[in-house]
């Protein structure tokens, strides 16, 4: 894991090690000043919810715009709301939390 930018989503989902690049850029609308310090990539708080850490009310809040086009072309989670990386690693948990900093 080091500071190097994939060249695209489509890049990151297709790679067969994942290790060599660790920043995706993602654009937001211009009116997006401020996220919050900690989100979930996915755009929800999949895991925390299933774990009954997050509320109803709390998991259907976006953390950001743009994050089920992001899911999509990565991959990491379907339009039902399933996990689609806990599956194919056979249940391991994936870190999906990011900070700013």
């Amino acid at each position: 894991m080091d500071v190097t930018f994939w060249a695209s989503a489509s890049a990151y989902k297709n790679a067969h090690n994942r290790r060599h690049k660790s920043i995706l850029c993602v654009p937001l609308p211009p009116n997006i000043k401020k996220l919050e310090k900690k989100i979930d990539v996915r755009g929800r708080w999949y895991t925390e919810y299933q774990l009954g850490l997050v509320s109803d009310e709390r998991y259907a809040m976006d953390l950001y715009p743009g994050a089920a086009r992001l899911n999509a072309l990565c991959g990491w989670s379907d339009a039902n709301r399933r996990d689609l990386q806990s599956r194919r690693t056979g249940g391991a948990a994936r870190n999906f939390v990011c900070h700013q900093g």
